[in-house]
């Protein structure tokens, strides 16, 4: 079974969601390289599974990934949990 993806519109919804989240609970991620790295369908209607990152701090190369539930029905975000850190140099060269 082939894995649900969002149409365009319920993408740029979900994602400006996502920035504006963020943004509002730390401003300076627009310089950090904010950026929205997938969106699946969690089974439930209207609940996606997003991954996003961020670099750690301005110049560094660790870029933390976050995972987050955001249900494009109510608005509301759930399971908002570091899941992992990466060497931001490892992950572009593939090492």
């Amino acid at each position: 079974m082939a894995e649900e993806k969002p149409s365009f519109e319920d993408a740029r919804t979900i994602i400006d969601m996502v920035r504006t989240h963020f943004y509002s609970q730390n401003p300076q991620m627009g310089y950090l390289m904010f950026r929205v790295d997938s969106i699946k369908k969690n089974g439930s209607d209207g609940v996606w599974v997003v991954i996003c990152s961020y670099l750690e701090s301005f110049g560094s190369n660790k870029r933390i990934y976050y995972k987050l539930k955001v249900n494009l029905n109510n608005g509301s975000f759930g399971d908002n949990n570091i899941i992992e850190e990466v060497d931001a140099k490892k992950e572009i060269s593939g090492s």
